[in-house]
């Protein structure tokens, strides 16, 4: 069953800090604890596992020797990830996105909706071991990243047919 409210929900609350109102009042139906804000790890995240979503919040680094991902205030929500079922014990994501793109899309599915992936796996085995789409354009000002695995002899994980899509703020260049 697809649940196209939940899409909206989360475009809005992208960008929004971890102790808005908004992002109790998302987390709380599904029984999801607020994220924990003490900078040093890059990023806070949230499993929203009932509607198979991680909520990811930057909370920049404890040392500045790594550089900041996002130009953003320290808890800001900056991207969600969307899971196929079972993923990381996920239920599967059934929202309606934008592009019609959906979690359990095929390779050819996906480069029908995205064209040409702007990356590849270059192990040199066929088909390639991930396909991955960087999409500035997604829903502006929001980009995406998708990314389709495959499996080959000796490679355990991630399973075959899996696809990352994770919608995000855009990241400094």
């Amino acid at each position: 069953m697809t649940r196209p409210e939940i899409y909206p929900e989360l475009r809005a609350l992208l960008g929004a800090h971890g102790d808005d109102d908004r992002v109790r009042d998302f987390l709380a139906p599904h029984r999801a604890k607020p994220p924990s804000l003490s900078p040093g790890s890059g990023f806070a995240s949230v499993d929203v596992r009932r509607i198979g979503v991680r909520l990811l919040f930057w909370v920049g680094w404890s040392e500045p020797r790594m550089p900041a991902r996002y130009l953003v205030e320290v808890g800001t929500l900056v991207e969600a990830q969307l899971f196929q079922e079972g993923i990381d014990r996920h239920k599967a994501f059934t929202g309606a996105l934008p592009r019609d793109l959906r979690v359990d899309m095929s390779r050819d599915e996906l480069v029908r909706a995205l064209g040409q992936p702007t990356e590849l796996c270059t192990c040199g085995q066929e088909p390639p071991c991930f396909l991955a789409w960087h999409v500035r354009d997604f829903d502006p000002p929001l980009e995406a990243h998708v990314t389709h695995h495959a499996k080959h002899a000796g490679r355990t994980k991630p399973r075959p047919g899996r696809v990352d899509l994770s919608i995000h703020l855009p990241r400094v260049p």
